[in-house]
This record gives structure tokens, sequence and C-alpha cells, in this order.
């Protein structure tokens, strides 16, 4: 069992701290653990198994509030003060132990004891699950405006097809027309030419025509309406004409846009691919004197230089342990396996094994030693 002043030793080392992930789970998870383990001996043996309780520290005594088990079999809860006095009478703990213990408590006062490390996990776990919903949104998102920027071309191709067929169809009328008025003009050379006797029976003809002609059917009415198609006709053909102008730019345009995302789609995806790491290349030394109070570390480069620089340590704790930004420190003679981990590319993952030895002597003349 750890002592009280070590203990505080842990419990000032987490205070203290300044460093960008000095704390780590398994330091404050030790100075939490070993104070509960501190603590067992001096808890009152009614607790039950799933109990709460609260700690608390005054000027002379330790407050702990608690649920028991009465002599019926009862839950209750109980409130007991254990005094400085009566643990070291006890010969449980020293004064100077007593005060040391009185500063964790007051320190970690506050502190989920139960849980303090899975909800930080949670926490990351559901930033983490956040970031890659805002991802698969933005994602769905772009495939989207592709996928509409797509119908946006089909619909003003089918527009084009369609302002075609109108063109076409009247080119057709026109065509048509202009059969009508060469064969007016052949009718009119037909009527003025040849001999007289032709003539006089084609105009009798048309007489017999115009017999049958109404007042509300006469010929300046007759031609007031071919001449009011006429000009309807070209109407339509112009406005056909500036409907396929406007397709063709509205296509043009839209074929733009669709090749400017697809550039913007290109350019995201070669940022992306820089950032991600293709090769790792370590430093470290594999043999370490134990006692040795030099700091040793393992340095890692990646490839290429604008690839994240997230790199992740595992270590046994063994014969070393590893601190979150490479460091070791030899704990006995031995050897150690650690994993570096590119956590952008974990297939990059390296395992490197480190020796601990113990101090050695070599003669090197009959007057001297080396270490």
């Amino acid at each position: 069992m750890s002592k009280i002043s070590d203990i505080e030793k842990q419990a000032l080392l987490v205070r203290d701290a300044t460093e960008e992930g000095e704390n780590t789970a398994f330091r404050v998870g030790t100075a939490i653990y070993d104070l509960i383990k501190a603590l067992i001996s001096i808890l009152p043996g009614d607790i039950s198994n799933d109990a709460s309780f609260d700690i608390t520290a005054t000027p002379n005594n330790i407050v702990i509030t608690h649920k028991g088990i009465n002599s019926n079999a009862e839950e209750i809860t109980r409130q007991t003060v254990i005094s400085e006095a009566s643990l070291t009478s006890a010969g449980l703990l020293s004064a100077e132990n007593f005060q040391a213990l009185k500063n964790i408590i007051i320190f970690l006062d506050g502190i989920n004891f139960i849980n303090p490390l899975k909800s930080s996990l949670a926490d990351l776990k559901l930033q983490d699950s956040k970031l890659n919903d805002k991802i698969a949104t933005n994602y769905s998102d772009l495939r989207e405006k592709i996928r509409i920027a797509g119908q946006i071309g089909a619909t003003a191709q089918q527009l084009a097809v369609k302002a075609q067929d109108t063109a076409n169809q009247g080119k057709s009328y026109a065509e048509g027309a202009l059969e009508q008025i060469s064969a007016t003009n052949t009718r009119i050379d037909t009527l003025v030419g040849g001999n007289a006797t032709s003539a006089i029976d084609n105009f009798n003809e048309i007489e017999k025509f115009l017999t049958g002609i109404t007042d509300t059917q006469e010929l300046t009415g007759i031609l007031a309406d071919l001449k009011l198609q006429d000009s309807k006709l070209n109407d339509k053909i112009s406005n056909n004409t500036k409907g396929i102008k406007d397709s063709n730019v509205f296509i043009t345009e839209n074929q733009l846009n669709i090749s400017k995302q697809e550039t913007e789609i290109l350019k995201l995806k070669d940022k992306l691919l820089d950032r991600i790491p293709t090769a790792i290349e370590l430093d470290y030394q594999q043999n370490i004197t134990f006692r040795n109070n030099v700091l040793k570390r393992i340095a890692y480069t990646l490839t290429p230089l604008k690839a994240y620089n997230n790199v992740l340590f595992l270590g046994d704790d063994n014969a070393v342990s590893v601190t979150p930004d490479g460091m070791l420190r030899t704990n006995k003679p031995g050897v150690s396996k650690i994993h570096v981990i590119p956590t952008d590319n974990v297939s990059l993952y390296q395992t490197v094994t480190i020796t601990v030895v113990e101090p050695t002597l070599r003669k090197l003349s009959a007057n001297s030693l080396c270490i």
C-alpha cells in the first residue's frame, strides 16, 4: 500500500502540472486509486458494498458521510468523524501523514471518484462523433450540389433539344409558305402568259371564284389573314431562334459552374492527401543503462513535411515507461516494447524494443576502468 506522503506527492504533481498532456490518465488515476486504498483501512466496517460516501477535511478531523447497515439490516446514513488523536494513538497514521491525508482530501474535493476517466473519454467520443457527423454532412451537401448541377445540365440539354425541334417546325412552316408563294407566282405567270384566249379563260375562272365569295369573306380579308399568318410565323421563328441562343448560354454557364466545382473538389482532395503521412522514420537508443539520468527520447519524422504531426506512443511500462511525447524513463533492467503509431495513418505504425541493462565496468588498462 502506498504511503500517505507518497499519495500527497502524486496529488501535488497533478495540481502543479503546466505542460499540455502532462496529467495523463495513468497519473491522475493512480493518485485517486492510492487515496481510496489508503482510506479503506480507516473506513467503518458497516459501509454497504454499493454505498456512496463523501469525505471532507476540517482543521482537526476527517469527516466521512456514508450509508451503513444497522442491527436490523436496514440501510441508514451515518457520519463518522476520524480525529488525528484516534489514528496516531492506534498507530495507524503519524501526525505528519494525517496532515498529508487531509491536504489530499482538500485537493481532491469535488472530484468524481467513481468514474473520472470514463466521463472524459465519453466527452472525447462525443466530440469525435460530432466531427464525423459534420464531415459526413458536408460531404453529403457537396454530393447533393453536384447532383443538382447534373440535373440542371440535363434540363438545359432537354430545353435545347425542344428549342431545336420548334425551330425545325418553324423552318418547315416557312418552306411550306415559300412553296405556296412559288405556286402562286406560277399561277400568275400562267394567267398572264400565252395567248389571249387562254388568258380570258383564266380570268373567267377567277371571276367564277370571286362570285362565290361573301361580304365577310372578301378577297381583301383573305389576303389580310394570309399576311397576319405570315407575320405570326416570322415572330415564332424569331422567338424560337432566341430561345435556342438563351438555352446555349444557359448550358455554357452550367458547364462552367460544374467545371469550377470539380476543380475545387480536386484541390480539396489534394490538400487532404498532403496532410496524411505516407512514411515515418524513428531515431532512438536501443540500449539504456539503468539509473542513467540523461533523458532519452524516441524521435520521429513524418513524410510529407505538411502531414499532421500526430503520433501515439503505447508502451508496456515494464523496463521503461514512455510519455505521450516519446520521453523514456527507466523502471528496471529488462526489455520493453513500444508501439509508435501515426494516428492519421495507423498502418505506418512501428514497434521498437528498448533494453535496460545494469551499469557495467570494463578494464581499459592495468590501472583504469570504464563504466
